[in-house]
Protein backbone atom coordinates (compact mmCIF):
# COMPACT_ATOMS: atom_id res chain seq x y z
CA UNK A 1 0.00 0.00 0.00
CA UNK A 2 1.32 3.26 -0.68
CA UNK A 3 1.14 6.04 1.70
CA UNK A 4 1.53 9.89 1.57
CA UNK A 5 4.64 9.54 2.85
CA UNK A 6 6.10 7.85 0.07
CA UNK A 7 10.08 9.20 0.65
CA UNK A 8 12.42 9.61 -2.74
CA UNK A 9 8.89 8.31 -4.93
CA UNK A 10 7.85 11.94 -4.34
CA UNK A 11 10.75 13.18 -6.70
CA UNK A 12 10.47 11.21 -9.31
CA UNK A 13 7.80 12.03 -11.57
CA UNK A 14 9.16 15.97 -11.24
CA UNK A 15 12.30 14.54 -11.79
CA UNK A 16 11.05 12.80 -14.92
CA UNK A 17 8.67 15.38 -16.55
CA UNK A 18 11.47 18.05 -15.85
CA UNK A 19 14.02 16.30 -18.15
CA UNK A 20 11.14 15.28 -20.43
CA UNK A 21 10.80 18.82 -21.33
CA UNK A 22 13.94 19.90 -21.15
CA UNK A 23 14.49 17.20 -23.96
CA UNK A 24 11.28 18.39 -25.68
CA UNK A 25 12.15 22.28 -25.43
CA UNK A 26 15.43 22.70 -26.96
CA UNK A 27 15.73 22.17 -30.05
CA UNK A 28 19.64 22.70 -30.14
CA UNK A 29 22.02 20.02 -29.45
CA UNK A 30 21.94 20.07 -25.88
CA UNK A 31 25.43 18.21 -23.84
CA UNK A 32 23.43 15.61 -22.83
CA UNK A 33 22.75 14.56 -26.35
CA UNK A 34 26.06 14.31 -27.68
CA UNK A 35 27.83 11.32 -27.54
CA UNK A 36 31.39 10.74 -27.14
CA UNK A 37 33.36 8.00 -28.54
CA UNK A 38 37.05 6.68 -29.05
CA UNK A 39 37.36 5.68 -32.63
CA UNK A 40 38.38 1.87 -33.05
CA UNK A 41 39.03 2.17 -36.83
CA UNK A 42 40.90 4.04 -39.32
CA UNK A 43 39.61 5.40 -42.14
CA UNK A 44 40.54 2.95 -44.45
CA UNK A 45 39.20 0.16 -42.55
CA UNK A 46 35.88 1.86 -41.96
CA UNK A 47 35.51 2.29 -45.17
CA UNK A 48 36.20 -1.31 -46.29
CA UNK A 49 33.49 -2.52 -43.60
CA UNK A 50 30.77 0.56 -44.40
CA UNK A 51 28.89 -1.53 -47.00
CA UNK A 52 28.08 -4.02 -44.20
CA UNK A 53 27.40 -1.82 -41.54
CA UNK A 54 27.28 2.30 -40.80
CA UNK A 55 28.62 3.40 -37.89
CA UNK A 56 27.00 6.62 -36.37
CA UNK A 57 30.48 8.13 -34.94
CA UNK A 58 32.23 7.37 -38.32
CA UNK A 59 28.88 9.00 -40.22
CA UNK A 60 29.12 11.81 -38.84
CA UNK A 61 33.12 12.57 -39.88
CA UNK A 62 32.13 11.64 -43.51
CA UNK A 63 29.11 13.71 -43.42
CA UNK A 64 31.03 16.55 -42.24
CA UNK A 65 33.43 16.14 -44.91
CA UNK A 66 36.19 14.32 -42.75
CA UNK A 67 38.06 11.07 -44.89
CA UNK A 68 41.24 10.76 -42.61
CA UNK A 69 41.13 9.70 -39.07
CA UNK A 70 43.11 7.94 -36.47
CA UNK A 71 41.79 4.75 -34.30
CA UNK A 72 41.90 6.22 -30.87
CA UNK A 73 40.65 9.35 -31.64
CA UNK A 74 38.13 10.98 -29.74
CA UNK A 75 34.64 12.29 -31.62
CA UNK A 76 31.66 13.80 -30.22
CA UNK A 77 28.39 13.89 -32.30
CA UNK A 78 24.37 13.49 -31.96
CA UNK A 79 21.47 12.29 -33.88
CA UNK A 80 19.55 15.01 -35.85
CA UNK A 81 16.23 15.17 -36.37
CA UNK A 82 16.78 13.69 -39.54
CA UNK A 83 18.40 10.91 -37.94
CA UNK A 84 21.92 11.77 -39.55
CA UNK A 85 24.78 11.29 -37.12
CA UNK A 86 26.22 15.18 -37.16
CA UNK A 87 30.00 15.74 -36.10
CA UNK A 88 30.40 18.22 -33.14
CA UNK A 89 34.13 19.36 -33.60
CA UNK A 90 36.49 20.42 -31.01
CA UNK A 91 37.10 24.28 -31.33
CA UNK A 92 40.72 23.27 -32.39
CA UNK A 93 39.18 21.22 -34.68
CA UNK A 94 36.78 23.89 -36.56
CA UNK A 95 39.26 24.84 -39.06
CA UNK A 96 38.64 23.02 -42.48
CA UNK A 97 35.72 21.76 -41.26
CA UNK A 98 32.02 22.06 -43.21
CA UNK A 99 30.40 21.98 -39.89
CA UNK A 100 28.26 25.38 -38.21
CA UNK A 101 30.63 27.16 -35.61
CA UNK A 102 27.45 28.26 -33.77
CA UNK A 103 25.56 26.05 -31.79
CA UNK A 104 22.63 27.92 -33.33
CA UNK A 105 23.70 27.25 -36.35
CA UNK A 106 23.27 22.98 -36.00
CA UNK A 107 20.75 20.77 -37.07
CA UNK A 108 17.88 20.13 -34.59
CA UNK A 109 18.45 17.29 -32.41
CA UNK A 110 16.29 13.61 -32.74
CA UNK A 111 13.74 14.65 -30.03
CA UNK A 112 11.59 11.30 -30.40
CA UNK A 113 14.66 9.41 -30.14
CA UNK A 114 16.20 11.33 -27.32
CA UNK A 115 13.09 10.38 -25.24
CA UNK A 116 13.13 6.98 -26.17
CA UNK A 117 16.82 6.95 -24.99
CA UNK A 118 15.75 8.87 -21.68
CA UNK A 119 12.91 6.05 -21.07
CA UNK A 120 15.00 2.79 -21.91
CA UNK A 121 18.30 3.72 -20.17
CA UNK A 122 17.40 5.50 -17.07
CA UNK A 123 13.77 5.25 -16.82
CA UNK A 124 13.27 1.35 -17.61
CA UNK A 125 16.21 0.61 -14.77
CA UNK A 126 12.98 1.22 -11.96
CA UNK A 127 10.99 -1.11 -13.20
CA UNK A 128 12.01 -3.59 -10.39
CA UNK A 129 11.56 -0.88 -7.71
CA UNK A 130 7.63 -0.66 -8.36
CA UNK A 131 4.53 -2.53 -8.56
CA UNK A 132 3.30 -2.81 -12.54
CA UNK A 133 0.74 -0.38 -11.46
CA UNK A 134 2.89 2.06 -9.57
CA UNK A 135 5.33 2.37 -12.85
CA UNK A 136 2.55 2.88 -15.13
CA UNK A 137 1.24 5.53 -12.98
CA UNK A 138 4.94 7.61 -12.36
CA UNK A 139 6.21 6.74 -15.54
CA UNK A 140 3.86 6.85 -18.38
CA UNK A 141 4.96 8.06 -21.75
CA UNK A 142 1.80 10.37 -22.20
CA UNK A 143 2.59 12.17 -18.96
CA UNK A 144 -0.34 12.75 -17.58
CA UNK A 145 -1.42 12.21 -14.10
CA UNK A 146 -4.67 9.61 -13.90
CA UNK A 147 -7.81 10.40 -12.21
CA UNK A 148 -7.32 7.58 -10.02
CA UNK A 149 -3.96 7.18 -9.61
CA UNK A 150 -3.07 6.73 -5.99
CA UNK A 151 -2.72 9.90 -4.34
CA UNK A 152 1.20 9.91 -3.45
CA UNK A 153 2.08 8.75 -6.94
CA UNK A 154 0.09 11.53 -8.35
CA UNK A 155 1.52 14.07 -6.48
CA UNK A 156 4.67 12.96 -7.49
Amino acid sequence: MCSEGAGPRRGLRPAKSSNTSAVSECPNPRPSARLLTRLTKTADVYLKTRARAREAAYEALLGAGRSEWRAGERVRFYRAATGAPVWLPDALETAGATAPPESAAWPPYDVPHYLGVLRTSYVSRLRKAFAPDQYEQLFRSSGQIGLFDRYCLARG
